[in-house]
């Protein structure tokens, strides 16, 4: 970010006080909404993003001086404008557009910032205009890529896209050394892992990482923002919608203790449960709750098993536990 910024400080500045055109600025006397502005703005545009970047500054002669007309209707264009007579013309929508202002001695100039693209751009279809004796006027053809030839915008050569190769590569190189540092400067016991970020992790919008609560020990160990993002549940919903699902069997909070103690819900089975600390009421997942309907259906014995293996645990411990009845 601290290098594009820098960037564009220096292409200001050269907008501001170069008196010549070169391969990142360019000069334009005037700007009207027609079609043979357009298309020459255009192959500007493309030619410079192709060729790395650079300024167009508008109202000014090629030696830098004022041309004396009104062009502040770029100002007024919304950028999603420009960039659709980019489309018009390439079939590519090129994004790395700004409009700004930029003074030379005592004149102000609308001026129009261009990224670089990441790959070069074709002209899908022929820039033409017709001139005032009913001729046709090419200023770009369909299948040529243009880049910048010192102050020129011209078709591509063998040279230009070697050069264009030069600084993908260079700046694949630099990507990869700060990948690199980012890895060495990892503490122990951290895992440098690759992400897509296609879909945000649930409740978290700052990472790109998809993630799933899972009990396997080698995977990456994450932790909520939000534990009701993860945990919807409290015991009384929890048992109200079980109870719900299930057609003749009820359970109670004595069954839920014991199923969490049995199975070691807590310890051992993060994606079912948490219990931020020992104070506070547990909340449960939702992939707990088709857990525990899946494993009543199908195990008769499933809920007397883990009330007997509770007590047991309990016995051991030196606890006593005596169930209260209920009244009729």
């Amino acid at each position: 970010m601290a290098k594009r910024a820098s960037q564009r400080d220096a292409l200001i500045q050269k907008a501001e006080t170069a008196n010549q055109e070169s391969k990142q600025l360019d000069f334009k006397g005037q700007f009207e909404d027609t079609t043979e502005c357009w298309c020459a703005l255009t192959k500007d545009i493309v030619a410079m993003a192709n060729s790395g970047g650079g300024i167009l500054v508008l109202g000014a002669n090629s030696d830098g001086s004022p041309s004396g007309v009104d062009c502040n209707a770029l100002l007024k264009c919304d950028l999603a404008v420009i960039s659709s007579k980019v489309f018009k013309w390439t079939g590519y929508e090129f994004a790395e557009l700004e409009t700004l202002t930029v003074k030379r001695g005592e004149h102000e100039h609308p001026a129009l910032m261009i990224g670089e693209a990441d790959v070069p751009i074709p002209f899908s279809k022929p820039g033409e205009w017709e001139k005032a004796d009913g001729k046709k006027k090419v200023e770009f053809a369909e299948g040529t890529v243009y880049f910048r030839h010192g102050a020129k915008s011209a078709p591509g050569t063998r040279a230009d896209f070697s050069k264009w190769i030069e600084r993908y590569a260079s700046a694949e190189r630099q990507r990869l050394m700060r990948g690199m540092k980012k890895i060495v400067a990892a503490p122990p016991g951290h895992v440098v892992a690759t992400v897509t970020t296609a879909d945000p992790i649930t409740g978290v919008s700052t990472t790109g990482m998809t993630a799933q609560l899972s009990n396997d020990p080698k995977a990456i160990k994450i932790m909520p923002r939000r534990a009701a993002d993860f945990y919807p549940h409290r015991g009384v919903e929890l048992r109200e919608k079980i109870n719900n699902a299930l057609e003749n069997t009820k359970i109670n909070s004595h069954d839920i203790v014991s199923i969490n103690n049995s199975y070691r819900v807590f310890t051992d089975h993060p994606e079912f449960a948490t219990k931020p600390h020992d104070k506070a009421a547990p909340l449960y997942s939702d992939q707990y709750l088709e857990w525990l309907v899946q494993q009543i259906r199908s195990n008769p014995n499933f809920l007397s098993e883990a009330r007997t293996n509770y007590a047991a645990a309990q016995r051991d411990k030196g606890v006593t536990y005596t169930r209260k009845r209920r009244k009729s």
